[in-house]
C-alpha cells in the first residue's frame, strides 16, 4: 500500500507540474 500510495502521489505532482508548464506558456 505504501508504496503504490507513494506511486500516486508522484503522479499526481507530475500531472500537477504538467498543468502549471501549460498555464504558465499560454499566460
Amino acid at each position: 500500500m505504501g508504496a503504490a500510495t507513494r506511486w500516486l502521489s508522484k503522479m499526481c505532482d507530475v500531472c500537477r507540474n504538467t498543468k502549471d508548464k501549460t498555464v504558465r506558456g499560454r499566460g
